[in-house]
């Protein structure tokens, strides 16, 4: 077969294109001018030879060529031999690269004894190997790597044909002057790579802070992000006004007002956030916030660190969450379950008690009805008569405030004149009274109406005329007053009883108490009395205030608003 006449280099020395080279590669922008350029300048130093650039595939594991030079006529043929085209063949790497391992990563250019087989990493058998360097006259095979970083990239390998073999051009200053133009192409190609693979994450992050601040201003949570330390606000959305009350702006000029709004008995909790921030990169919290218009707000926030390679914190942000419904929420069921679990304790103890005395007295007045004498039996009636009127007073209370806890309580307003309820309420306790010889005045003022529920108000003072006659001994006096404020109408409870421990004022009106104590003549409480008191007067939205003193007597106050207040 005709061989090609080998040119030897007359006009250009090595160093010319070396230098002219280095000049083109100076402002190249596209990894495949930097291929062609190398491929020009190999052809100039070792006219003759054949040589591939192949470049690693984005599954990190095989190689293709890119660019191939001096078979051009030949590629049909070498096409049909292969049964397949060569820019699409797969070349893997790993076995070479961990073999050749130490000149690979060198980047030194070295004589290849394996010959195609060997150098296509096996991916070409060894007889269609030997077809094609028969085909080109191929004796002898050169490579290289484009290594950089610990990262192959790419490779050179020229195909020598025995003839050029033969001419001496394959001498050391020819290697070197490949090695170089090698060498200036990896550096050029990984900058290249590098650049595109952060202008892929720029776009890529561009696009994602697009995305994450459009759906950060459609929150309802707050979303901010500040610089390393938190002291700059570099962007808030749109949700911060109506969670805080104030604007963004004033935030972001600031960044204090953040803890200055946290509520006082949560700062303890929330100064300490910072440490574990920065203890951890990350921290969640949950507090208050108290608005300009003094409305309070839950929030669920956190927050997190990100961090340089160094461990200087170079960015702050984080998600605050308005949890006020939430947290409503717990607090209601937590008090349903108080009020389901006091209702079975009451079902299950005090309600049985009196039940027991009931039996008891029957069994007695069933069972001994001959023998006993009508004092005696006129005791027991009276007796029974009083357990059963405890049982019936327990059970309605315990039924009214189950349903005011466990159901939709309907409060119905009206106006009311409270002297005429009094009026009746005393009446109902006559008898108990005179029994203790307590004397009740009412001196409410005849003007005194309140627009509030009648079913709420009768049980309000039906309860807290019982509490008084209880605890007031005998030739006791017991008094209710009036007393107009504006437009709230005060009714005062005024008796000369018992007084209350001052350690148990704070428990008064608390489901989760136990705070019944006998009364003067032994009566029991129910022990939710008070506290259904308190939930209506709430309900109507009242209020209900005692002043006491221990072994002097109590004084509830109940606060009514008149009709005109309510529509203010």
């Amino acid at each position: 077969m005709a061989r090609d006449v080998i040119h030897l280099r007359t006009k250009s020395s090595t160093v010319e294109v070396l230098n002219e080279a280095s000049l083109q590669l100076l402002d190249i922008k596209e990894e495949n001018d930097i291929y062609k350029i190398l491929a020009s300048a190999i052809a100039k130093i070792i006219p003759g030879a054949y040589f591939t650039i192949s470049k690693l595939q984005p599954d990190k594991i095989n190689f293709r060529i890119v660019q191939i030079y001096g078979v051009e006529k030949l590629i049909q043929s070498i096409k049909l031999i292969l049964g397949k085209d060569l820019y699409k063949l797969d070349f893997p790497y790993i076995e070479l690269a961990e073999k050749y391992a130490p000149a690979f990563e060198n980047r030194k250019l070295f004589h290849f004894d394996g010959g195609i087989h060997g150098i296509s990493g096996k991916a070409i058998n060894k007889a269609t190997g030997t077809a094609i360097e028969k085909l080109t006259g191929i004796s002898d095979i050169y490579t290289t790597s484009f290594y950089l970083d610990g990262t192959y990239f790419g490779g050179l390998t020229l195909l020598i044909p025995k003839h050029v073999m033969k001419s001496g051009i394959m001498n050391q200053d020819t290697l070197l002057a490949i090695e170089t133009l090698s060498n200036m192409a990896t550096v050029l190609i990984h900058k290249l790579q590098v650049n595109e693979e952060l202008n892929l994450n720029k776009k890529t992050l561009e696009t994602s802070f697009s995305r994450s601040n459009l759906m950060a201003s459609n929150l309802t949570d707050i979303a901010w992000r500040a610089n390393g330390d938190g002291s700059n606000i570099e962007d808030l959305n749109n949700s911060f006004e109506p969670i805080y009350g104030y604007t963004a702006a004033e935030f972001v000029k600031n960044p204090n007002l953040w803890m200055e709004m946290v509520h006082p008995e949560d700062k303890p909790i929330v100064a300490k956030l910072n440490d574990e921030l920065n203890r951890n990169g990350n921290v969640t919290a949950e507090y208050r916030v108290v608005r300009p218009d003094g409305k309070v707000t839950w929030l669920y926030d956190r927050v997190s660190i990100i961090y340089d390679e160094d461990g200087t914190p170079i960015m702050m942000g984080g998600i605050a969450k308005d949890i006020t419904e939430q947290k409503e929420a717990q607090l209601k069921l937590q008090e349903l379950i108080l009020a389901k679990d006091k209702i079975f304790s009451i079902i299950a103890h005090d309600l049985k008690s009196p039940f027991n005395s009931i039996i008891g007295f029957t069994d007695i007045l069933t069972e001994e009805n001959n023998t006993i004498s009508e004092k005696d039996r006129l005791m027991y009636i009276h007796l029974l008569h009083d357990s059963a009127v405890s049982t019936y007073k327990l059970l309605d209370n315990l039924l009214e405030w189950s349903r005011l806890k466990l159901s939709n309580y309907e409060i119905h307003k009206e106006d009311i004149s409270l002297k005429f309820v009094i009026d009746d309420c005393i009446s109902l306790y006559k008898v108990t009274a005179e029994n203790k010889k307590i004397t009740v005045f009412n001196k409410v003022s005849d003007e005194s109406i309140a627009y509030f529920d009648r079913n709420s108000i009768n049980t309000i003072i039906r309860n807290l005329l019982n509490n008084a006659l209880k605890y007031t001994p005998e030739g006791g006096r017991i008094t209710f007053s009036s007393t107009q404020k504006q437009n709230v109408v005060e009714i005062s409870i005024q008796d000369t009883g018992l007084g209350i421990k001052p350690e148990m004022l704070n428990k008064l009106f608390s489901m989760g108490e136990n705070t019944s104590t006998l009364g003067t003549k032994m009566e029991k409480g129910t022990g939710i009395g008070l506290v259904l008191c308190k939930d209506l007067i709430d309900k109507n939205g009242g209020t209900l205030q005692v002043e006491t003193e221990f072994g002097k007597g109590s004084t509830f106050t109940l606060g009514l608003t008149n009709k005109s207040e309510e529509f203010n």
